[in-house]
């Protein structure tokens, strides 16, 4: 049934059977710049552009389900540290500038992001950041709201007691903005976590 559902979504990114998850990803960030609502005056592009991100999250996870089927089943997982790691030392390489057109998606989308965050409707704005990530590619602007509203939301999560979601989200904000200030807020909020834990058992 996985097989099927995946070979589905690669058909609609115009890929093969045998397309890596690298593939995946350069082939959606094509095709989402492609159709995007926004961008595309074709009265489908909307329905179009839903198919897209719909097909590039399946085959995302189940191509990640079979890498992961072939790590050694009996080899133990090692346990969650409580605490995050310190950010890495080296430094990335800042990507290329955007051209006027992808700028001008950049700054219309962020603004839209910020009012949905500011709504608290985090869901929503982090599908619409991903999907901003996916259409202009690496941007470090993007990364920073990106590392924020995943901090934001993991904070969400502490104040309902979710917190092993929590954990996930704070994170991916650290892999993607592994800076000391973001990692200082980040471990306060693991304080939080291990205050309310006690605080519930």
């Amino acid at each position: 049934m996985n097989s099927i559902k995946l070979s589905h979504s690669l058909s609609i990114l115009q890929l093969p059977e045998s397309a890596s998850l690298a593939d995946v990803k350069i082939a959606y960030r094509t095709l989402a710049r492609r159709w995007h609502p926004d961008l595309n005056s074709n009265p489908n592009a909307a329905e179009k552009f839903i198919a897209l991100d719909n097909a590039y999250k399946n085959a995302i996870e189940l191509l990640k389900a079979i890498e992961a089927s072939t790590v050694d089943r009996n080899r133990q997982r090692p346990k969650v540290d409580r605490e995050p790691a310190p950010p890495p030392k080296a430094a990335k390489t800042p990507p290329p500038p955007l051209n006027e057109h992808d700028e001008q998606i950049k700054t219309q989308m962020l603004a839209y992001i910020a009012t949905l965050t500011r709504r608290g409707i985090y869901r929503v704005a982090i599908a619409e950041i991903e999907i901003l990530q996916a259409t202009i590619g690496e941007n470090l602007e993007v990364n920073r709201v990106q590392a924020e509203l995943y901090k934001n939301y993991g904070i969400h999560l502490v104040d309902c007691n979710s917190f092993d979601d929590a954990r996930i989200y704070f994170k991916k904000a650290l892999a993607i903005d592994p800076c000391v200030e973001l990692w200082g807020k980040v471990d306060r909020q693991y304080d939080r976590i291990q205050l309310k834990m006690l605080e519930l058992s």
